[in-house]
């Protein structure tokens, strides 16, 4: 019985092994493609300097971009 345990056991921490490196190439390659769409920035920096910008946009503009 230890066998199968063992076994068993090795099976299941193959598949985590499989699980993980799939998880992992997946995320490798949704960062490129943003990297790629965001000329080397992730989608999280752009949204920042958006924010930023429109910051310092109603600071200079009277409020214009709150109007919309």
């Amino acid at each position: 019985m230890d066998s199968v345990k063992n076994l068993n056991s090795m099976i299941e921490d193959s598949l985590d092994n499989i699980i993980d490196k799939y998880a992992n190439a997946i995320n490798d390659i949704f960062l490129k493609f943003e990297l790629n769409l965001g000329n080397g920035k992730t989608f999280d920096d752009i949204g920042d300097e958006w924010d930023m910008i429109n910051d310092k946009a109603d600071m200079f503009l009277d409020k214009i971009n709150s109007a919309y």
